[in-house]
Order: structure tokens, then sequence, then C-alpha cells
């Protein structure tokens, strides 16, 4: 179920988002600056746990431009991705966005070449709209990030969450 992070969950989201399995597809960013955008108006963070209570996805949103209802979607990762629980996640955000902040506008970027993850924002209803050419260094190299958006008339339906254990068959995050 998704929730509001709180500062204690801090220590979660960089451990996410720092594990080497998600260097091809994330950032990340030094405990201290979460800490400031948590306390950050225009910042939203959200967290979903595990049967134990652990962080098992996080997201990141930032009022990109609130006189707008225009939202970024900054960041998104679940610990082990691939089963669905990212999915799942994102159509929480999705809600909690467009319905509690009343956004126009969700937009976020991604890898180019993060295939799974442009598949997952496109079933949300995700149009990419450009192609920001060599725009981050990445293993020495520049990569190209891909702008994507969602209108809050474009939404798509959102399914049920799934009950189903960490083999359900939908794949992706």
């Amino acid at each position: 179920m998704l929730e509001p992070a709180r500062s204690a969950d801090i220590a979660g989201i960089v451990t996410i988002e720092t594990h080497p399995s998600m260097d091809r597809y994330i950032g990340s960013w030094p405990r201290e600056r979460h800490r400031r955008q948590l306390d950050d108006a225009d910042y939203r963070y959200y967290v979903v746990r595990d049967a134990r209570g652990d962080i098992d996805g996080f997201a990141i949103v930032m009022a990109y431009a609130p006189k707008f209802r225009w939202y970024e979607l900054s960041r998104i990762a679940v610990r082990e991705p691939g089963d669905g629980r990212g999915s799942d996640l994102l159509r929480g955000v999705l809600a909690a966005t467009f319905d509690s902040e009343h956004a126009h506008r969700i937009q976020l970027d991604c890898y180019e070449d993060n295939v799974r993850a442009r598949r997952a924002y496109a079933r949300a209803g995700f149009r990419e709209e450009g192609l920001m050419r060599d725009a981050v260094l990445r293993d020495g190299a520049w990569t190209s990030l891909v702008l994507l958006a969602l209108l809050a008339n474009e939404r798509v339906a959102p399914k049920q969450a799934r009950t189903a254990g960490p083999n359900a068959a939908e794949g992706q995050r």
C-alpha cells in the first residue's frame, strides 16, 4: 500500500537506488539531498513496504510547475523489478498525483535503452514526447533520455492490484 515516506525511510530508499542492479536505470542522490527534498513542499516521497515492513519500492514526485498542475515523476524503483510490483507502485503514484494533487500533467524521463520501463510507462498511458540526445554521461558514454508524459484526460483505467505472489505473470515494473 502506497504511503508517504518519512525521514526514517531514507536509508531504505538509498539502499534501493544505490543497488548495483539499478545503476543502468536510475540515478542516486546523497542522503542529505533526500532529507532536504523530503522536507520541501514541492516534493512528494512515497514508499511501499513488504510484509516485514521494509521498504520494497519508492517514488519521488516533484511539483514541476504547480501553477499549471504539472508534476514530474523524478524517480521510481522497486527492490526486485520484474514481477509487476513496479507497475502497481506506478499506478498508486499516478492515482495519488492525479486525484490528490489534481495534476493535469505528469512527465518523466528514462534512459532510451530502458525498454522494460518504457513498456510499463506506455501501459500506464504515458506517451513519448521527445528524445533528449546525449543528455547523461553513463559508464563513460553519452546516453539519451526519452521524455514521456501523461495528461489527466489520457489516464488508463487503473487495474486491480495483483494479489498473486512474486511469480505472477505480469512482468513489468
